[in-house]
């Protein structure tokens, strides 16, 4: 019930709300609710590390079918990212005035290092992680 409530954005006072209304139960302790959360944690993490690992290792299996002789463990990243265009101001404070509230400012410096920051962070744990070295970078814009 945690799980399928959460995934609608309802917290814990929700869940209660709806076990009282729908009396159903006396709802559920902050304590039991967090074991819970825990709990969704824990599997889905562990699901992610699957999937992640079952990549891996066909993008490896890949790497050496396309060139025996190539390093298995070295990937190539793909960047992609889309670039919105403005044809005028207005069109571009429209959307600003939508967006501003959840933009917010979480990184220092350029766009350019902002996207190099980023890959930095997503990729160096891999060699330790998952035993394989992103090498090459490329960026595609949609």
């Amino acid at each position: 019930m945690v799980f399928a409530m959460r995934l609608l954005g309802v917290g814990r006072e929700g869940i209660n709300i709806f076990c009282s209304m729908m009396d159903i139960c006396q709802g559920i302790s902050i304590g039991i609710y967090y074991s819970c959360l825990e709990n969704v944690y824990t599997a889905a993490f562990a699901v992610y590390d699957l999937i992640i690992s079952k990549g891996i290792d066909e993008e490896k299996n890949l790497i050496s079918a396309s060139d025996p002789n190539a390093n298995s463990t070295n990937f190539t990243a793909v960047i992609s990212g889309k670039i919105k265009k403005y044809s005028d101001i207005e069109t571009y404070n429209d959307w600003y005035e939508d967006h501003k509230e959840f933009c917010t400012i979480n990184h220092k410096g350029s766009a350019g290092k902002m996207e190099v920051d980023a890959i930095i962070a997503m990729f160096s744990r891999s060699v330790q992680k998952h035993q394989v070295k992103y090498v090459k970078y490329t960026h595609r814009h949609n």
